[in-house]
């Protein structure tokens, strides 16, 4: 599909991941109408503080994925992992 570099790849995953999770939670508690979402600042709300949260989340987001990836290549090549697979344990 991309062919771009996994650590890319998981960088960008974990980024939009976030984003997606914290705009959905937000979405889900107005809806609801939970106390205390009128404290969350009017600034936050302007263009500029949605532009500002997108990045701030965004390379929170990404540095989550990066460091997904460093785990999973750390531990790809155990029993484990293979098991979780599906892969045969003959190599």
């Amino acid at each position: 599909m991309l062919r771009i570099n996994e650590k890319i790849k998981s960088v960008i995953i974990g980024g939009m991941e976030d984003v997606i999770l914290v705009l959905t939670v937000y979405l889900v508690f107005l809806w609801v109408g939970l106390p205390g979402m009128e404290a969350v600042p009017e600034i936050l709300l302007t263009p500029a503080g949605v532009l500002i949260s997108f990045i701030v989340i965004f390379l929170i987001g990404g540095f989550s994925g990066y460091m997904a990836y460093f785990v999973y290549q750390k531990l790809k090549d155990t029993n484990v992992v293979r098991r979780i697979q599906g892969e045969s344990n003959s190599k």
